[in-house]
């Protein structure tokens, strides 16, 4: 090899390295990944439907329905009932012409259980009479009966009585 062929040979890996270590810098910078859990509840329902009523039977009529609650872990809801469509809890007749109300009352589940047992005294009503549901654990439904009682010995003309309660979860 020649002195120009090495000096060709020189030159051309200086140029090699400079470019390979042109792009060999780095930097860095961190940035920040958030939310915020909100505290969130959902609510459904179903009915309390009594069987048929005879104003002239002696015993009580008792029916069930249900509550279901779902909530983020961590949160303690409360649910309450309203009154429903008047200051007590009646129901009225589909029949305008019909002035009569059958009253009834809705009990929460005895406690340590989630289901009607015909022996329920708490009533089930909103603010200090809701139902506290404890922490929920994790986010799965927790559902617990709304147990009906519709006592004997009201006389009532012959009609379909209904009335509207209002189920509210608190969070």
């Amino acid at each position: 090899m020649n002195k120009k062929q090495m000096a060709i040979m020189i030159t051309s890996t200086m140029f090699a390295m400079a470019a390979g270590s042109a792009g060999a810098g780095t930097a860095t910078s961190e940035f920040t990944v958030q939310t915020t859990v909100i505290p969130a509840c959902t609510i459904g329902t179903t009915g309390v439907i009594f069987d048929d009523y005879d104003p002239a039977s002696t015993a009580a009529l008792y029916a069930s329905g249900s509550v279901a609650v779902t909530c983020v872990k961590g949160t303690a809801p409360t649910v309450g009932l309203n009154m429903g469509t008047s200051t007590e809890r009646k129901m009225k007749g589909t029949d305008t012409s019909n002035a009569s109300v059958l009253a009834y009352e809705l009990f929460k589940p005895v406690a340590g259980t989630t289901s009607c047992t015909k022996n329920e005294s708490e009533i089930w009503g909103s603010d200090d009479a809701a139902l506290a549901l404890g922490v929920a654990e994790d986010i799965s439904a927790r559902t617990f009966s709304v147990c009906g009682k519709l006592d004997a010995g009201q006389d009532v003309a012959p009609d379909t009585y209904t009335d509207s309660i209002t189920a509210t979860v608190n969070f």
